[in-house]
């Protein structure tokens, strides 16, 4: 167990701990199991000081913290999963279950509103609990290698899917009465009552197909396919329950070609989707679940290799996707398209490193 002191006085307790452990019960068969948890609690965090005008607070002593000592954190990250892989000759298997889950079991922000020149302000608390984010995921991969000559040849299946449940919100705002920014003035802890949680659930499953061909002197191609299942719902307190779900049809493809001796070109293309959250809760739409974004990633670029220590890799690169703005009646929705284009170094992928 460990104590950090932060620069402004605040301070915590934690406590980590977690293990691997690995078990080959025949030739070519392994699992893996593994655990983490970080326990955090008695977390004061930093006070946020708000102006009363276009001017700096006054000076604030170091290493003395002045905000409500029982307004503070506690809760703890997890992780904890499983893996398992047999290799038998030609074919692979691989089968992974995993969790990970996020808890703050109690929460609280130390704010000064109104603040002066001089340090006079409003002293206020924004507290919450229970806030939990879990996800469950999994994925069997099944692979079959298999060389042809000067060519190596790579197909694999994938089944994946994953489970989000996440419980936020429900906080409770007090005013604690006026008082300056740098004195500790403690008072009692006042009785509150927190809010209804917002639900937020995501189900995805995804299925996929790839195919890799590296050839002797000739580089590589890759191709792969995925259809995947996405749904997704809201349910925040007073509110109608919202939802959305798409399944598209994703893909990707890339080669990498020499097109002579120490010139490589490379070029990719990528279809994929984004998790897009909840319209904020100043729209006319707030907390409506909005859509997965649907993205396309295209990248092509050369590496020269100049000897046998100096390599110059040159890129050009083109993403876009769904751009969510507030529209003339103030609803939270695509308004167009996001495009990040220009220049980067960068390796290309060489999946059979054997034969290159």
């Amino acid at each position: 167990m460990e104590e950090l002191v932060y620069p402004d006085g605040a301070d915590f307790w934690f406590v980590r701990y977690g293990g691997i452990a690995r078990w080959r019960p025949a030739k070519g068969v392994e699992v893996t199991g593994f655990f983490s948890r970080y326990d955090y609690f008695d977390e004061e965090t930093t006070p946020v000081i708000f102006t009363s005008g276009a001017f700096l607070p006054r000076r604030i002593a170091r290493n003395r913290f002045y905000g409500q000592h029982w307004a503070d954190w506690a809760g703890h990250p997890q992780n904890f999963g499983a893996m398992a892989k047999v290799d038998r000759g030609p074919w692979q298997i691989g089968l992974g279950l995993f969790s990970s889950r996020f808890t703050i079991d109690q929460f609280g922000a130390n704010l000064f509103a109104r603040t002066d020149a001089h340090g006079r302000t409003e002293r206020q608390v924004l507290l919450g609990r229970d806030q939990v984010s879990q996800s469950y995921s999994g994925e069997l991969l099944v692979e079959r290698e298999f060389t042809e000559g000067p060519r190596c040849h790579h197909l694999l299946a994938s089944a994946r899917f994953r489970r989000v449940d996440d419980d936020l919100g429900g906080f409770a705002f007090r005013s604690l009465g006026p008082g300056a920014i740098d004195v500790a003035d403690s008072v009692p802890e006042p009785d509150v009552a927190f809010g209804a949680l917002t639900r937020d659930e995501i189900r995805q499953e995804t299925g996929a197909l790839g195919y890799e061909m590296q050839w002797q002197g000739l580089r590589e191609i890759n191709f792969g396919l995925q259809k995947t299942r996405y749904r997704k719902k809201v349910r925040a307190p007073g509110l109608a329950p919202s939802a959305n779900a798409d399944s598209p049809i994703l893909w990707n493809a890339s080669a990498v070609l020499t097109a002579m001796d120490g010139i490589v070109l490379y070029a990719a293309t990528t279809r994929g989707l984004e998790e897009s959250g909840t319209a904020p809760s100043f729209a006319a739409n707030a907390n409506l679940s909005l859509p997965a974004l649907r993205t396309r990633q295209v990248e092509a670029g050369v590496r020269w290799t100049l000897t046998k220590d100096v390599k110059l890799i040159a890129g050009l690169f083109d993403v876009r996707r769904p751009y969510f703005e507030l529209d003339a009646d103030n609803v939270f929705r695509v308004l167009g398209d996001v495009k990040h284009r220009g220049r980067r170094f960068r390796s290309p992928p060489s999946p059979c490193q054997a034969l290159t």
